[in-house]
């Protein structure tokens, strides 16, 4: 795993993406996974699109996920991104 910390209006935001560069976490206030390694160029896109959404500039992300969780996370994610 790989992450990132971006300021955010919010705190900090984790940002950790697997070695594909997908996101596999956004947490606020969190620090990294002890496995992971700090990688801000893997997460540069993501950092980026985050600004710009707490920037006003964006509303929606186009960024590759692969969110980890259990069949029922995995259920309601779908059921908010379809939102």
């Amino acid at each position: 795993m790989l992450y990132d910390l971006a300021p955010t209006p919010l705190g900090d935001a984790l940002l950790v993406c697997d070695r594909t560069g997908a996101l596999t976490a956004l947490a606020f206030d969190a620090g990294p996974p002890p496995d992971a390694r700090h990688a801000p160029l893997a997460l540069a896109e993501a950092v980026g699109q985050l600004a710009a959404y707490f920037a006003g500039e964006r509303r929606a992300f186009t960024l590759p996920l692969a969110p980890q969780g259990t069949p029922f996370q995995r259920e309601v994610w779908d059921a908010l991104l379809a939102i």
